[in-house]
């Protein structure tokens, strides 16, 4: 398989690089900084940045315990989650202490960090595998992508996973485009910033489809005999295999288990047949990275399929990530999963941008500027419509906070969980219908609440709106402890 080497640079030339790559930092930076002061309970998967910030607030009460994540819903407390390894809120609990300040703001520049080293990392890979205006077209279109700009400064684990997965994937081709084979650092580097990214995310796990080609085109059928080969998958997964069973031991929901059993081991992991998912796509894929990016990717794709080993690395790169969107994220349906293909999509744009290169500049030029330039609106755009403050949240959850005690334990009728941190109180979400051991008629309910330490029920007619029974029973039984344009909260310690 040949593979063209890129030529060496120059100072000056490796100076302007950098240049430019900082440039693209500090655009993405002045776009991104006011929206860091952006509470989780934005409009953007508000649920999942709560949960998030909820384990941080949790690590600076109660200290740092990565096998013991805290929530605040669904129990009176501890609330322990089996979930990926808590890099992000350890990290935010760190730096509010050494600046002795608690904001959202810490934990989404921590997030943008990591986004950010994500970047380098896909500029990286793109310089060993294509020309530099390629790399910096895969750097640039990663970067301003709807889907990057906006969970980019998000308070969820994905930005660290990405980094971690970017960094895999760098250390990955460099071992395997080195014609020294004996060369180990990078072997070794890329197994383990893979086992960080599975411990962050689970679905990352995909990637071992890239893994195993390069070991396949790298050693032939002789891998099998290659010691080492079953070293790096030991070093690749027995972290994730043994955090999740510690996390699993410790937790009362066991998220991570649950996924798995109900979904991931059944046939809904062919769920991209399913109407449901066609619809998802189609309405995600186009919200996430553009109409353009997608029809550009898919001719990368195409450019893929050539006996150079540069092509060949990204062909089973994208067959790594098409593999996890048409399986897990066909069957979760959650937009954010869709963000691990963003690098391999940024690279195949610049694969394109690079076939073109070979064929001339001017192509190659006007390519770069109308991509560039459509991404930059779409992400910017995009980003301006999700970062902004659920001011009805920020009101309830102050609301519930001054007329309840710290310690108290609530129940809301809401399905979405951000209200718990917004009123950074523990509780139960009211007829959600989703646990089998909390009873589903409504009187039945109220006094499961009861029974578990539930001081007040938080009435806003959320989920409870359809069925009256919730409002009479409280209202006929109970004290109104106070009352707002927003909610009513009974105390369900004081009977009428």
């Amino acid at each position: 398989m040949a593979n063209r080497k890129p030529p060496k640079m120059s100072e000056r030339q490796s100076l302007c690089n950098l240049a430019v790559v900082l440039a693209f930092l500090m655009l993405s930076f002045a776009l991104t900084y006011s929206s860091l002061y952006v509470q989780p309970w934005d409009n953007l998967e508000a649920w999942r940045q709560s949960d998030t910030y909820s384990i941080m607030m949790n690590y600076i009460k109660n200290g740092i315990d990565i096998f013991r994540p805290q929530v605040n819903y669904d129990g009176a407390g501890p609330n322990i989650i089996q979930l990926e390894l808590q890099i992000l809120p350890a990290l935010g609990v760190i730096t509010c202490n050494l600046y002795n300040k608690v904001t959202p703001a810490v934990p989404r520049l921590i997030s943008l960090m990591f986004f950010y080293g994500s970047a380098i990392f896909v500029y990286l890979i793109g310089k060993k595998l294509m020309h530099t205006l390629s790399a910096f077209t895969a750097m640039f279109v990663y970067m301003f992508l709807p889907i990057t700009m906006s969970f980019s400064r998000a308070i969820m684990p994905e930005t660290c996973a990405l980094f971690f997965l970017c960094g895999g994937i760098f250390f990955l081709a460099d071992w395997f485009l080195c014609e020294q084979t004996d060369e180990k650092c990078p072997f070794w580097l890329s197994a383990v910033f893979f086992a960080f990214a599975i411990m962050e995310k689970l679905p990352i796990m995909f990637i071992g489809v890239l893994i195993l080609a390069v070991m396949a085109m790298k050693y032939q059928y002789s891998m099998f005999r290659k010691l080492h080969v079953y070293a790096y998958a030991a070093v690749t997964l027995l972290p994730s295999a043994i955090y999740y069973a510690i996390v699993a031991r410790f937790s009362e929901f066991k998220m991570v288990n649950n996924l798995a059993v109900k979904h991931a081991f059944t046939w809904e992991i062919f769920s991209l047949l399913a109407p449901s998912s066609a619809e998802f796509f189609k309405e995600s894929l186009p919200g996430s990275f553009g109409n353009l990016v997608i029809l550009i990717a898919i001719a990368g794709f195409i450019c893929t399929f050539k006996k150079e080993k540069s092509r060949l690395f990204l062909l089973f790169l994208a067959a790594s990530f098409i593999l996890e969107c048409t399986t897990i994220v066909a069957m979760i349906k959650l937009q954010y999963y869709l963000i691990f293909i963003a690098p391999t999509i940024a690279l195949l744009c610049g694969t394109a941008v690079d076939e073109l290169f070979r064929l001339g500049r001017t192509q190659s030029f006007g390519l770069v500027f109308v991509v560039c330039i459509v991404t930059f609106a779409l992400g910017n755009a995009t980003l301006k419509r999700t970062a902004k403050t659920n001011e009805y949240i920020s009101k309830l959850g102050s609301f519930i906070a001054e007329n309840t005690e710290t310690s108290a334990v609530i129940a809301v009728d809401r399905m979405c969980t951000d209200i718990f941190a917004a009123a950074d109180r523990n509780g139960y979400r009211a007829n959600i219908k989703y646990y089998e051991y909390i009873p589903q008629e409504p009187i039945q309910e109220v006094q499961y609440f009861i029974e578990h330490g539930v001081d007040y029920f938080v009435l806003t007619g959320e989920t409870t709106k359809a069925d009256e029974r919730y409002r009479k029973h409280l209202s006929d039984n109970f004290m109104v402890h106070t009352a707002s344009s927003e909610c009513v909260i009974y105390d369900l310690r004081k009977k009428r």
